[in-house]
């Protein structure tokens, strides 16, 4: 929904003297093609952010919110293709989103896959947190707390405020640093918490992403990463259960001398 009203916003950028013109990504695809596309590029950014607004209110179980996914995933998949350059990590943990959730529900929701789906999407948000903070953990640049200060020197991220504030205490942008390099790094580790440290957890990365969508303009990390914390949370929650019954099973055994061969 969020993308669907930034691209309406600079829908201009399709344009014959925009980033996304025919002329830039003709070398990719076929002209004629791209021109047919562009005549339904307003339509469909409409239809992408009503059916993601109906897909919010019915949720993907319902026969309405099965459609309002599949025209979701189609409008996005157009998006793509006639784009061609420009995404981000958001928009395809987005992608990767939709497309398990209609693997979930199509044709008809099933528990098992449902199950399925959502133990991927906890381990595919993992699996980037994980990825990002080792990518910067091998950056001299991020280890040394330069990184933040130049990224808010940028045109597309920047905020020059922060980049002179950061730049004026190089202590705290170091801090900043090693906090997102540790926390994304670290990650996965949130699956093996329960209760409030859970919770604790998953509300540092909502901060993280606000704070990021705040003083950088990624709106869509807000909602593409949070987004997955549910299934975070469950998956987390099915191991703590798990774990929890094994103690149960073994400890009996254990004081009944059942592994006095080990």
């Amino acid at each position: 929904m969020v993308s669907g009203l930034e691209l309406l916003r600079e829908r201009h950028q399709f344009g014959d003297a925009g980033v996304f013109s025919v002329n830039a990504v003709a070398a990719f695809h076929n002209r004629t093609t791209l021109k047919q596309l562009d005549r339904l590029l307003t339509p469909i950014l409409f239809l992408e952010t009503v059916a993601a607004c109906a897909l919010v209110v019915t949720g993907p179980f319902s026969k309405l919110g099965r459609l309002a996914l599949l025209l979701v995933c189609g409008s996005i998949l157009a998006l793509r293709w006639r784009r061609h350059a420009g995404g981000d990590g958001a928009e395809q943990m987005s992608l990767l989103v939709l497309l398990a959730a209609c693997l979930a529900v199509m044709p008809w929701p099933s528990p098992t896959r449902v199950r399925i789906v959502v133990i991927f999407i906890a381990a595919q948000a993992c699996l980037a947190y994980a990825t990002a903070g080792i990518a910067k953990l091998f950056s001299q640049t991020w280890r040394e707390g330069q990184a933040l200060p130049a990224i808010f020197l940028t045109n597309n991220y920047g905020d020059p405020r922060m980049a002179v504030f950061l730049e004026n205490h190089l202590n705290i942008a170091w801090l900043i640093s090693w906090t997102v390099i540790l926390y994304e790094s670290l990650f996965p580790v949130v699956l093996l918490t329960s209760g409030w440290l859970l919770i604790a957890a998953l509300a540092l990365g909502v901060l993280f992403h606000l704070s990021c969508a705040v003083t950088m303009g990624l709106n869509g990390f807000l909602w593409a990463f949070p987004a997955s914390y549910p299934c975070v949370a469950a998956f987390a929650m099915e191991i703590s259960s798990f774990t929890s019954h094994s103690s149960a099973m073994l400890l009996p055994a254990a004081q009944s001398g059942h592994f006095m061969c080990l």
